[in-house]
């Protein structure tokens, strides 16, 4: 449908406009879209659109999910509002971790998507203290112990 409407598919979170879900997930591609501030719709507007012969308007479609927004504690409007004014994470450097779920490098893809910063000198201290002790990241990255202090200044 969508090619038929002279759209194109990418695989890239980078370069689509909209995303077409049927509710809010916890995947990396919702989360780089939601991040991004594009639209979110359902399948509906891919029907309507194919029926219409054009893509129409999205913002009639936006999907909602109010059980999962209640969930997690976010609106969905107001944090797509928030990607779209500069970024959740915009003046953020974040740390990211070897065990991080998901990966380091989709990570990376969700905190860039959200105008964060990934702090790779950090990351690399971070894993060698990791290697060092054989604790858990968990451990190993805690604000509230001194010895760990370290690994979480800017």
């Amino acid at each position: 449908t969508v090619v038929s409407l002279g759209g194109e598919l990418v695989d890239s979170v980078y370069e689509c406009t909209h995303l077409v879900t049927d509710k809010v997930r916890r995947t990396v591609k919702f989360l780089c879209g939601l991040s991004r501030g594009i639209l979110i719709v359902n399948s509906q507007w891919l029907e309507s659109s194919r029926q219409a012969h054009r893509f129409l308007d999205a913002t009639s479609y936006i999907v909602k999910d109010n059980s999962a927004e209640q969930q997690y504690g976010f609106q969905l409007s107001e944090s797509r509002e928030k990607a779209l004014n500069g970024g959740v994470l915009q003046g953020y450097k974040i740390h990211v971790t070897s065990k991080v779920a998901p990966g380091p490098q989709q990570m990376k893809d969700i905190i860039k998507c959200a105008a964060g910063e990934v702090d790779y000198l950090q990351m690399k201290v971070v894993v060698e203290l990791e290697k060092e002790n054989h604790q858990s990241l968990q451990q190993a990255v805690s604000l509230n112990e001194e010895k760990d202090e370290f690994c979480c200044q800017s």
